[in-house]
C-alpha cells in the first residue's frame, strides 16, 4: 500500500487546517493507496508523520510556508517523490532556489510573479463556470508528463493569478501554456518531484495515476 502525506493549508490565524483529500479519492481502491494528513509543529510535520510516508502530495493554497519548505527538504534529502498542484508546483520551485537567498519571502518574490490583469484565464469568470477555466497545454515529448498521458497537448483547469518565472538546474521545464506561463515543472535528477500549476484532479486521472505508479516502483526497488 502506498502512503501518500497530504500538505495540509492553514486558513487563518487559528492554523486551522483544510484538507484536499478530493486529490485521491478517485484513485484509492484500484491504486492501493491511502492519504495520511500531514500534522504541522512548530513550522515542521510531525516525524511520525514523515516516516510513514512513502511519498508527499502538496496541493494548492494561498500561501507558501516555512513548513511546505521543510517538508521539501526532508523529501529531497530522503528521495521520497512529491506531487506539488498549484501552489504546489511553485513551492518546489522556490525550495529548489531558496539557498540563494537569505529569507523565504526574498526567494519567493525571484522566483514567483504575478500574471498580469489577470491575463491567464480569469479567476472571477472561473469561479463561476469552471469550463472557463479548461485550456491547452503543451507537453516536452521527453518528460515524464508525456509518458503519464501519451499526448503532446492536452486540455487542463488552471485556477491561478501567479506563475514560476524562474527554476534552478533542481528542474526541467515538462509543460507550458499557449500564452508562456509555465505548466509543469520535473526534477532533473534521482529525486522524483513533480510540479503542475494546472489541477490534475479536475480530469487529467492518468497523470495521478502515473505518478502512484512510479511511486509504487521505487518502493519495489
Amino acid at each position: 500500500m502506498i502512503k501518500i502525506g497530504i500538505f495540509p493549508n492553514i486558513l487563518d490565524e487559528d492554523n486551522k487546517y483544510e484538507t484536499k483529500f478530493v486529490y485521491l479519492k478517485r484513485y484509492l481502491d484500484h491504486l492501493d493507496a491511502v492519504p495520511i494528513l500531514l500534522v504541522i509543529k512548530d513550522d515542521l510535520v510531525i516525524d511520525e508523520h514523515l516516516s510513514m510516508c512513502d511519498c508527499f502530495l502538496i496541493p494548492g493554497g494561498d500561501s507558501i510556508s516555512k513548513a511546505c519548505i521543510n517538508l521539501l527538504k526532508y523529501a529531497y534529502e530522503c528521495k521520497k517523490p512529491v506531487l506539488g498542484i498549484c501552489l504546489g508546483m511553485q513551492a518546489l520551485a522556490v525550495f529548489s532556489s531558496i539557498d540563494d537567498f537569505s529569507s523565504l519571502s526574498l526567494a519567493e518574490d525571484f522566483v514567483v510573479k504575478k500574471i498580469g490583469d489577470d491575463s491567464h484565464f480569469k479567476v472571477k469568470e472561473k469561479v463561476l463556470d469552471i469550463s472557463s477555466s479548461l485550456h491547452p497545454i503543451f507537453i516536452e515529448p521527453s518528460s515524464r508528463l508525456y509518458r503519464y498521458v501519451n499526448k503532446q497537448i492536452i486540455d487542463v483547469h488552471s485556477f491561478h493569478l501567479d506563475m514560476v518565472s524562474h527554476i534552478s538546474k533542481l528542474f526541467k521545464v515538462s509543460a507550458f501554456s499557449y500564452d508562456g506561463v509555465l505548466e509543469g515543472i520535473e526534477s532533473t535528477d534521482d529525486w522524483l518531484a513533480i510540479g503542475l500549476q494546472f489541477h490534475p484532479e479536475l480530469g487529467n486521472d492518468l497523470i495521478i495515476e502515473g505518478f502512484i505508479n512510479d511511486v509504487r516502483l521505487l518502493k519495489e526497488e
